[in-house]
């Protein structure tokens, strides 16, 4: 299953190198893949960004979005099997570009999470499918146009202790995104 899922991910990377137009030179909206892992878990997802509820003036360096994914977990349950969960997230990110260039970036988001079956760590089961997400990243804009970008990110996945056990989630991930 892992195979298939990593074949999955290295098609898409390839299929949104092949895609660049120039009505995307003028969007400021992202597809975008991640891959993410810690400890016993790996999870990835697919996902879109669009310009955000709040808009700054042109010549700020500031720029928020709207940030939707869809993703699968594979958590380890215990010292031989997996849980294997759907992932799906919306809220807020906001981003800040070091550079008038706006090539390298850092980026802060809070997304509403919900994650079924709940996931699992060290043999305990969260207690809520809700969850909250919080992460930080910095990334990388490529080419004059930015078509596409690249980050390295942390999140970490919790309900915010609204139920017990609340183990919650972190993952290092590396994102790719294009522009369309």
């Amino acid at each position: 299953m892992i195979k298939i899922y990593r074949l999955f991910l290295l098609s898409t990377f390839i299929f949104s190198a092949e895609i660049s137009s120039a009505a995307a030179a003028d969007s400021e909206n992202l597809f975008y893949a991640e891959y993410g892992q810690w400890d016993s878990a790996r999870e990835g997802a697919f996902g879109v960004q669009i310009p955000g509820p709040f808009q700054f003036a042109p010549e700020s360096r500031w720029v928020t979005f709207w940030d939707a994914e869809l993703g699968v977990w594979f958590t380890k349950k215990d010292s031989r099997n997996y849980v294997t969960s759907v992932e799906g997230a919306i809220g807020p990110m906001a981003r800040y570009y070091f550079t008038e260039r706006r090539d390298f970036y850092f980026e802060g988001l809070v997304n509403l999470s919900l994650v079924a079956p709940r996931f699992w760590r060290d043999s305990e089961q969260q207690g809520s499918v809700p969850n909250f997400a919080g992460g930080f990243g910095f990334g990388y804009r490529f080419n004059d146009a930015h078509l596409s970008e690249i980050s390295l990110r942390a999140e970490h996945f919790s309900d915010g202790g609204f139920s017990e056990p609340n183990p919650g989630r972190n993952f290092f991930q590396l994102r790719y995104a294009m522009r369309f």
